[in-house]
């Protein structure tokens, strides 16, 4: 009895499971709101679609900030560091 019981559990889970996988697959992507495009009515405008900026956009670089990198930290430090150095040094030669 139990034994057909864990039988019947396993063959469910695999059922289950198999038809998850297939639902995944990158061959058959079925997307429930494709279902509802009689619903849609607006009107496309008409003309030529090309993209505003498509070397990016002025002025924002591409990617990661340079703040954010993992050793741009010490760097940062490093040249707070020489900069209050090279500030204190004129102040003392001024002062003397």
């Amino acid at each position: 009895m139990r034994r057909s019981q864990r039988l019947i559990a396993a063959a469910v889970l695999i059922a289950l499971s198999s038809a998850l996988v297939g639902c995944s697959s990158s061959i058959y992507s079925w997307d429930p709101s494709d279902m509802l495009d009689w619903l849609d009515t607006k009107k496309k405008l008409p003309g030529e679609r090309k993209p505003v900026f498509p070397e990016g956009v002025p002025g924002l670089e591409q990617g990661v900030p340079k703040e954010l990198y993992k050793g741009n930290v010490e760097q940062q430090q490093l040249q707070q560091q020489n900069a209050q150095a090279a500030g204190a040094c004129p102040g003392a030669g001024a002062a003397a």
